[in-house]
């Protein structure tokens, strides 16, 4: 009778458990159903059962749950790239925008920012892969529209990609562009800002948000920022790049 009872009320509190979603009693800093990830909340607040930092992400941390780290960089080029002045953007002559990745990745898709739907089209990309020296144009076939000045573009590879070209439509020969030695894939033509990683650290080593630690994807995400318009309104835009501003690169 009294094993009866217990299995009982066992087995109503594993219902319970299940119901309610029950997990592991984390230690501080930590999260998740196995306390496999940790938080990366501002000030060194903590995060909730699900990772959210109501403080916000930390420092060079963003994302979802704040899973998303900062990766280091250098840049090569004009002086307007890294000058921290929103004001001094490209003024033109600037058509097309080259980079290069300190580490080879497969890349999968490409995300476009501009400040006039009307340049969201006029953006081609081209790849280069690990060991070749030729670009190769990425398929546009496959376009997803985010909102009005936003742009997913498809550009998969199973091999490491080495460089990223951005050109504007009809601006320049892609054979002029020119490479820039050890150039990250990030710059950003007003202000450098950051490349990101899929990396989440966890208790035991660190992996990627898919759990394919070998699985990489890579958003460039493209503002064009417009500050002077009645200057830029005389100019003949034949593509967005003469009102690039920033450009940033994401590894997701």
């Amino acid at each position: 009778m009294l094993l009866s009872r217990f299995l009982t009320g066992l087995t109503v509190l594993l219902m319970v458990c299940f119901s309610f979603n029950c997990a592991a009693q984390c230690d501080r800093g930590w999260f998740g159903n196995n306390c496999q990830y940790q938080c990366h909340c501002a000030g060194s607040a903590e995060c909730d059962n699900g990772g959210h930092c109501s403080s916000g992400c930390a420092e060079n941390w963003f994302g979802p749950a704040c899973q998303y780290v900062a990766m280091g960089f250098t840049v090569v080029g004009s002086n307007w790239l890294t000058d921290s002045d929103d004001s001094t953007c490209n003024d033109g002559t600037i058509r097309t925008i080259y980079a290069a990745l300190d580490t080879p990745i497969p890349l999968t898709w490409v995300r476009v920012v501009v400040n006039d739907e009307a340049y969201i089209d006029q953006i081609r990309l081209f790849k280069k892969v690990q060991n070749s020296n030729q670009l190769t144009r990425c398929s546009e076939l496959r376009k997803a529209k985010v909102d009005a000045t936003t742009i997913d573009i498809s550009c998969p590879t199973t091999e490491p990609v080495t460089d990223v070209v951005l050109d504007g439509e009809g601006t320049c020969s892609i054979s002029l562009v020119y490479e820039i030695p050890h150039a990250p894939l990030t710059t950003d033509s007003c202000r450098i800002l950051h490349a990101f990683g899929t990396a989440i650290y966890t208790k035991h080593k660190m992996v990627t948000q898919s759990k394919r630690p070998s699985k990489y994807s890579t958003l460039l995400s493209l503002l064009l920022f417009e500050k002077e318009q009645r200057k830029y309104r005389q100019l003949d835009v034949e593509s967005g790049f003469n009102r690039l501003c920033k450009i940033l690169v994401l590894r997701s």
